[in-house]
């Protein structure tokens, strides 16, 4: 099996994925994440009935996911994806969530050898938290995008950037909407939840509290609240959206402690610190914040 059918597979199984009914994509999702033996059998059978191999897969390294996400990032135009956002901000249309969350975790990503952490019993590198070597599977990620607009994390606590690089290069080749009036409604309707959120309300509990908004569940929800996080537009005086600084993975401000329910930025962030207004302008220049939100942006 080469990359590009894998990638084939990849994107067949987010073509496919609105046709299939409820059940069939549960089925599928179970079968590619291979954490339900009870269950494969059949669920692999429901998979191949629609075309799919989800046991499909490809092995990389972390050089490989460095070059690859490295290599991508410089075709995509940020204003772009942060209007594609807005439009995945629809729950019909969440997957287009994804693209700004790829881009933002990766964009100042450093060229770098891996500095693996040995101490660890499964060393990641100090830098991006990436493993030595790596397993990519296509329709398990497909699924995730589809499902709740999340690019994928990894076996520890990060977004990958293979899969950051498989998303960007989807993205660049597909068609995304354009956002409407209701799409920048709901945009301004989350800024409005989170000004009115009560002091120390968290990422976490933000999530919940979108809801009305997003009309996703409080999991769904959380993806987006990272998202505002890695683009700098949740304040953390902690560390800075990756947007705006790459802070290696060792040295990320995840908060009181280290498995957090959020990924820094965002996991550190409190209704106290408020928003910034530079990053909203630059990216949802259709929308102001509320002068009451408007915070301090942490310095370099």
């Amino acid at each position: 099996m080469t990359h590009t059918q894998a990638f084939s597979e990849f994107c067949k199984a987010l073509d496919l994925f609105d046709s299939l009914k409820a059940k069939e994509r549960k089925a599928i999702s179970r079968a590619a994440s291979g954490v339900y033996p009870d269950s494969f059998k059949v669920d692999q059978a429901i998979a191949h009935d629609a075309g799919l191999d989800p046991q499909l897969s490809w092995r990389y390294t972390h050089a490989e996911a460095v070059k690859r996400i490295r290599k991508v990032v410089p075709k995509c135009d940020v204003e772009v994806l942060a209007r594609t956002f807005v439009a995945g901000l629809n729950p019909i249309h969440c997957r287009w969530r994804a693209p700004l969350q790829a881009y933002a975790t990766y964009c100042h990503l450093p060229n770098h050898r891996a500095e693996f952490l040995k101490e660890m019993y499964s060393p990641s590198c100090r830098v991006c938290e990436l493993e030595a070597k790596q397993e990519w599977k296509p329709v398990y990620q497909a699924f995730s995008i589809a499902e709740s607009g999340l690019v994928g994390y990894s076996k520890g606590e990060s977004i990958e950037p293979f899969n950051s690089a498989i998303c960007l290069e989807w993205y660049l080749n597909s068609q995304p909407p354009a956002p409407i009036k209701e799409d920048w409604q709901r945009l301004e309707q989350m800024l409005k939840i989170i000004d009115k959120a009560p002091p120390r309300t968290t990422g976490s509990q933000l999530a919940k509290l979108l809801k009305p908004a997003l009309g996703t569940d409080k999991y769904d929800n959380s993806y987006v609240v990272e998202t505002l996080g890695f683009i700098g537009l949740l304040i953390n005086p902690h560390q800075l959206g990756d947007m705006q600084q790459w802070t290696n993975w060792q040295d990320r401000a995840f908060g009181s402690e280290r498995n957090q329910e959020m990924l820094p930025p965002a996991c550190g962030w409190r209704r106290e610190f408020g928003m910034d207004a530079d990053v909203c302008k630059q990216l949802f220049p259709k929308v102001r914040l509320p002068k009451t939100l408007v915070g301090v942006r942490a310095s370099a």
